[in-house]
């Protein structure tokens, strides 16, 4: 088993509360802990299930909405325009951001939902585990690009065929496309405002972005790369 690793983000809200949220990156079970009055229905694995999804046998609930329940429950009443001031504390070092809600929701699903037990989410647990709060959609691509690439050295390493070319790389962000879709219909059953909405918009939309033509969404890093 490996080591923990914790990455923790802690919020002051518009109220001046407090509340912080820790992520085991390298954790095999669902980062809730079972709760005596159980868990909403909008997390059962049926509601609003991913086509194809591989869990359709083995699991009741969706282990991705059983680790983001905790997150969709304290900001499920709150507009996506109010300001929260953020902490990120990782091992090698912390980043403060004030953003509007949307955006610090966006960052911590975003690694929550790359560290989970679903077998789509889990090919991009790699990039949680060097997550990057508040990536531009420069980074992400950066990142995103970089990873797979490293992943097709191993490949190339371990005597198979690597895919320079990208294209697997488009597949699975067309299956996170439509993943996005799906849980974005559980997202509204579970909020009465839309901070968590918008959150699941702006990284459906990355995901959009990555899926389109990458030769076209890489040039800028080609052309700022040849300088």
């Amino acid at each position: 088993m490996a080591a923990p690793l914790v990455i923790t983000y802690h919020y002051q809200l518009p109220d001046g509360s407090t509340w912080s949220f820790p992520v085991d990156v390298n954790r095999t079970v669902p980062a809730t802990p079972e709760r005596e009055e159980g868990f909403p229905a909008w997390t059962r694995l049926e509601f609003h299930r991913c086509p194809g999804c591989p869990l359709a046998d083995s699991c009741t609930h969706c282990p991705t909405a059983l680790d983001l329940a905790p997150l969709f429950e304290r900001f499920a009443h709150m507009p996506s325009i109010a300001r929260l001031k953020v902490r990120v504390e990782a091992p090698e070092r912390t980043i403060l951001a004030d953003t509007d809600a949307q955006m610090g929701i966006k960052t911590l699903m975003g690694l929550v939902m790359a560290s989970s037990s679903c077998p789509v989410l889990q090919r991009l647990r790699s990039q949680a585990l060097f997550h990057l709060p508040f990536a531009s959609l420069e980074e992400t691509l950066y990142r995103t690009v970089g990873d797979y690439l490293i992943k097709q050295y191993f490949v190339l390493k371990d005597g198979g065929t690597p895919d320079f070319a990208l294209a697997g790389l488009d597949t699975l962000y067309r299956q996170l496309a439509d993943l996005n879709i799906h849980f974005y219909k559980r997202i509204q059953e579970a909020c009465s405002k839309d901070a968590n909405i918008n959150a699941i918009v702006v990284m459906r939309s990355m995901s959009d972005i990555v899926s389109m033509s990458l030769d076209e969404r890489l040039q800028p890093l080609r052309e700022a790369m040849q300088h």
